[in-house]
């Protein structure tokens, strides 16, 4: 059996289809997702993503020495979730109808809508800014986290809860992280994008329900 391309010393049994050779499981674990863009339809991909989800989940990160502890990220409750799958389905709806939106198309939407969050409607010019160009993608994000309301399953028709300006922001902030997680200044790709999209598919299969990509 021929030597991993990526390393040369260890077996290679899998097929790469992102660097067209073939390499070992070793070096399949530690550049997948990281070092490539893997392709959503790698067998490889699609059967360590839950795995991968719930070490990313679970992680503790430890901070360098001589720097400040980084903050976990907060324990997110049902009306949290649903507002971050509300705004994720947008994206992966805006992403399924332009094959050009990318990682970084998504993640100018969400500071699009965070900004316009804080401005509000009125949207006022301060001394030595200019207006940004006009976002759809932007827009659309910010329709989503503006319009979104907690519906619990207990609850009368029309008594669906609303988000505090405080919840949105929060959202909003939490998916700029998980972008930048993600995409890690590979900005033209679409690994976000790709997960998002597996996030969805696997959610419509048995046991699905509400998941979300958390921050890397």
């Amino acid at each position: 059996m021929a030597k991993c391309s990526r390393c040369d010393t260890r077996k290679a049994r899998r097929r790469c289809p992102a660097l067209g050779s073939d390499i070992c499981a070793l070096c399949c674990g530690r550049i997948r997702g990281k070092d490539i863009h893997c392709p959503a339809g790698c067998e490889y991909l699609a059967r360590h993503a839950p795995y991968q989800e719930k070490k990313v989940l679970e992680r503790r990160e430890t901070p360098a020495s001589g720097s400040a502890p980084r903050k976990r990220e907060p324990a997110l409750d049902d009306r949290m979730k649903w507002i971050l799958f509300s705004v994720e389905a947008t994206l992966k709806e805006i992403a399924d109808r332009n094959a050009a939106f990318n990682d970084k198309n998504a993640l100018l939407a969400c500071e699009y809508a965070k900004d316009k969050l804080a401005k509000g409607e009125r949207r006022l010019i301060l001394p030595g800014e200019t207006l940004r160009p006009g976002n759809a993608a932007g827009e659309a994000v910010y329709l989503t986290v503006s319009r979104c309301r907690f519906e619990r399953t207990a609850l009368i028709a029309g008594m669906a809860e609303p988000y505090s300006l405080e919840d949105r922001t929060a959202a909003i902030d939490f998916l700029i992280r998980t972008i930048k997680g993600l995409a890690r200044d590979r900005w033209e790709g679409r690994t976000f994008l790709d997960r998002l999209s597996e996030m969805f598919d696997r959610k419509a299969g048995p046991g699905g329900g509400p998941k979300l990509i958390t921050p890397a």
